[in-house]
């Protein structure tokens, strides 16, 4: 989709709360896109996908407000999920704080004109009271009387509401009723002041309710005199902010912490990791990020389901708190990577100490109920300033680290080596060829046939998938079917695949040749997706080729790791008449 068509979905869609962005686009660049699309939809949350080398791009947007958070390539989908569910919520939690505000502030003006009215109402004669209380007794607002030596005379059912004390039950008390203790003498010293001098008093109080609870009241206490300018009464007006306040200080933890564990989140790592390369850059000391990813804990909550699959995260993030040391940080990066900054090392050689303490601590068993769980973990490690000296730098090659030693079979650890970068500048240059391919047909298929060996007669063939370049020529898969399924892409491919060697057979069958099966090789995601075999029986029938010259593999360790899943596959999408 180019800029000016997501610009335009916005347009049509004035309740879209995230807007995620690649940098790169047709037609304009991320930052571009996203400040016209603030100019659309001002309180939408930005969230923008950038390579390593765009990023210092983007410092001047961040700064300027228009990105919430950039996230580079490539990214964990769960991470990215997971960044968007917090990004949404940070939205409707704005919209609900500026609505408090709103109501806060149109509340304010009502009242400032109720207290403007009342040293005359409270001097007129007990019918132009009477009228008075009936303006204010439907208003959602705190609004009390007292006399002048601090005796309650009139609460409105608000009052009641708001602090859980019947009207009849505060009538005669004074509004040290409400005291919670939260306020020191000063604080009241300062109020009976101002107040007899005339003067208004406006404060948060901190208040106590009939149950215990705290309730916070935005009050403004106004000074009522009679003609010769003795105060006769005190009118207390207010509005009860208790919601709000939790809504900013939810704000305020979500951009720093994460709700499931209450660790430090990315943005809170990444700023205390700043701190702590500042701190060593004239001493000779090192700096060094531990990133701990669980393997496999898709398959985990795809077993527990998610509430029991954060209660394991729960867990490792407290054995991982109980290993570091005073004044280093443990924090969750994403769905299953936590982060370690370590502060102040002497050398090298006092991080694999660590990385044996927290690989023994995640080594213990997990229990969840009755069930138990084991849980291995991959580790990357990078160094600064051996290895990078800014945050970005050292994330990124610590990432890079960590998918080497997942890569490697995981539950293992890699520290970064600069071949790392080549290897990642490969994966993405490739990544980006693949998706080319995929758009604009790029992919060839080669057939190979094999024979009986007495006879000399072909029995069959199988298909091989190649890459076609304008500038390399022909690759070969080794270079990049890991790629195809690290990035999800494999499944686009091998449809491509399939509905290629269908077409082939049909031709095959029209020109009247040898009727032989062509096996086709099939990865486990595409194995398990639905309405697969639907897919396959349709495209056969549409090219009428007899469903015996069509053949399937898939590796024994694909179908073995899931085994159930494999066998549910097979029942669900009636694979027998492929299945040799």
């Amino acid at each position: 989709m180019s800029g000016q068509e997501g610009l335009n979905v916005l347009s049509l869609h004035t309740d879209i709360k995230v807007v995620v962005s690649d940098y790169m686009m047709p037609g304009m660049n991320g930052v571009e896109f996203l400040k016209r699309a603030v100019e659309i939809l001002p309180d939408v949350v930005r969230i923008i996908l950038t390579a390593h080398e765009e990023s210092k791009v983007l410092l001047t947007a961040i700064n300027e407000g228009l990105v919430y958070k950039f996230i580079l390539k490539p990214w964990d989908d769960d991470d990215l999920k997971i960044t968007i569910d917090n990004a949404a919520e940070r939205h409707n939690l704005v919209l609900q704080n500026r609505k408090l505000l709103d109501d806060l502030a149109a509340s304010n003006t009502a009242l400032k004109s109720l207290n403007n009215g009342l040293e005359c109402i409270v001097g007129e004669r007990t019918a132009e009271l009477l009228k008075f209380e009936t303006a204010i007794k439907g208003t959602q607002d705190w609004v009390l009387i007292t006399d002048a030596d601090g005796v309650i005379t009139y609460a409105n059912q608000s009052v009641s509401d708001i602090s859980g004390y019947s009207i009849d039950a505060i009538m005669g008390q004074k509004p040290s009723v409400w005291k919670s203790g939260s306020h020191d003498v000063t604080f009241y010293e300062d109020l009976w002041q101002c107040l007899r001098a005339g003067q208004p008093f406006r404060h948060v109080f901190i208040n106590k309710k009939a149950d215990g609870r705290l309730f916070l009241l935005d009050n403004t206490i106004n000074p009522i005199k009679d003609e010769q300018g003795i105060i006769k009464a005190f009118v207390s007006s207010g509005k009860d902010i208790t919601q709000q306040k939790y809504l900013e200080d939810r704000l305020a933890y979500l951009a720093y912490y994460d709700p499931v564990t209450n660790m430090p989140n990315k943005s809170l790592f990444c700023d205390r990791l700043d701190m702590a390369i500042a701190r060593i850059k004239h001493r000779e000391r090192l700096v060094a990020i531990m990133i701990v990813g669980t393997d496999n804990f898709g398959m985990v909550i795809d077993t527990i389901g998610r509430d029991n699959a954060d209660k394991i995260l729960v867990e490792l993030a407290q054995r991982l708190m109980s290993v570091v040391r005073d004044g280093d940080t443990v924090s969750r990066l994403g769905t299953n990577d936590f982060g370690l900054a370590l502060n102040d090392i002497a050398c090298k050689e006092d991080i694999p100490c660590l990385i044996d303490k927290v690989r023994s601590v995640i080594d213990n068993p997990i229990y969840v109920g009755l069930e138990v769980f084991r849980v291995s973990v991959s580790i990357g490690i990078s160094i600064c300033p051996d290895d990078a000296q800014t945050v970005q730098e050292l994330m990124r090659n610590a990432y890079l680290s960590l998918s080497q030693a997942r890569r490697s079979g995981g539950n293992t650890f890699k520290f970064y080596l600069p071949e790392m970068n080549r290897k990642a500048s490969e994966f993405v240059d490739m990544e980006r060829r693949l998706m080319k391919a995929i758009d604009n047909k790029g992919f060839v298929l080669h057939y190979q046939p094999y024979f009986n060996i007495v006879t000399g007669e072909i029995k069959g063939a199988e298909s091989l998938l190649r890459l076609q370049s304008d500038d390399l020529g022909l690759i070969m898969p080794a270079r990049f079917i890991h790629v195809l399924e690290e990035t999800g892409l494999i499944v686009k491919a091998g449809g491509w695949v399939l509905e290629e060697v269908i077409a082939q057979l049909g031709r095959w069958q029209q020109e009247e040749r040898a009727r032989v099966p062509v096996t086709v090789n099939l990865s486990a995601v595409q194995f398990r997706t639905k309405d697969l075999s639907r897919r396959i029986r349709s495209s056969m029938q549409a090219a009428a080729v007899d469903p015996h010259l069509l053949s399937f593999e898939i590796t024994e360790s694909a179908f073995i790791n899931d085994l159930d899943a494999s066998i549910e596959a097979i029942d669900k999408g009636a694979w027998s008449q492929y299945i040799d």
